[in-house]
């Protein structure tokens, strides 16, 4: 609604970048249909949502998928649903757009004949703008076919570990729970719940965990609090109240899926015991 009542009264945005959030999608389809409307791209932040589905009408779109956007990014670090130990792709339904993503990915090199200014034998290339070395490497591109392939596994694992979560907090006036998107099916990535009793009893309850061996995590700060965006765009506090509130309250619980029952069962009976100390 935002994004609309801005368009209506300023120049358009070149770029929107809608950040689909611990697995959770972002509201594609609406936003696409801004962009559509006012003449905006739409790059989707996927690196949380591999795997997650949303629906629009009854049919069932993946996130990533590029079909309300035109570009997706994905992330394969080592806390994500699927691995490469480190890395990530891009992707795009637009031929155009995926060619120059591969000449920008590997030095601006082209090796393709046809889109050469001219050839001079089978060996010859033509480094045709200045690119970089982006080429995740074989043996990461192995290891991330193999986790795709147990992508759906993980997707289980992880859905029962949140309904764990949620039921054990639905009656705790002091947490709110992962908010859901209608319509959506995720892999969820993370279990960012907020505490709803002020920042200084958030601090208490996050470094009593850490005391109990449970390693929860605040996703995230705010960009505009960090020394580079700030100095750079003269961004002040107050400026974004949205994001500084829920920076406020935030905290994620572990998600992964190497938690046993009774890691779930001590992690739930902590972080209940740390809300009613602090």
């Amino acid at each position: 609604q935002k994004l609309e009542e801005y368009c209506r009264s300023n120049p358009a945005p070149r770029v929107v970048i809608p950040v689909s959030f611990a697995g959770i999608p972002a509201n594609l389809p609406e936003i696409y249909t801004l962009a559509k409307k006012y003449g905006f791209s739409v790059i989707e932040d996927a690196a949380h949502s591999l795997g997650s589905e949303y629906q629009v009408d009854g049919k069932v779109f993946r996130s990533a998928s590029c079909s309300h956007s035109d570009f997706a990014t994905l992330s394969f670090h080592p806390v994500k649903t699927i691995t490469t130990g480190e890395g990530g792709a891009v992707l795009t339904n637009n031929s155009s757009f995926a060619d120059k993503l591969r000449l920008l990915r590997s030095h601006g090199i082209e090796r393709d004949s046809s889109r050469m200014e001219q050839s001079d034998g089978g060996w010859y290339y033509e480094m045709q703008t200045l690119g970089y070395n982006y080429r995740i490497t074989e043996i990461q591109c192995a290891l991330g076919i193999a986790q795709l392939r147990k992508i759906e596994a993980f997707k289980e694992k992880r859905s029962e570990i949140v309904a764990l979560y949620n039921k054990a907090f639905e009656n705790c006036p002091e947490i709110i729970r992962p908010p859901l998107l209608k319509d959506a099916n995720p892999v969820f990535h993370l279990y960012p719940i907020q505490i709803t009793k002020g920042k200084d009893s958030r601090r208490k309850i996050y470094d009593y965990l850490r005391e109990q061996g449970i390693y929860s995590q605040i996703h995230y700060i705010p960009v505009h609090f960090h020394p580079y965006y700030r100095d750079k765009y003269n961004f002040k506090p107050g400026q974004f109240p949205t994001s500084e509130l829920y920076y406020s309250r935030c905290l994620s619980l572990p998600l992964h899926c190497e938690l046993s029952a009774s890691d779930i069962e001590y992690i739930i009976e902590k972080t209940k015991t740390a809300i009613s100390k602090f």
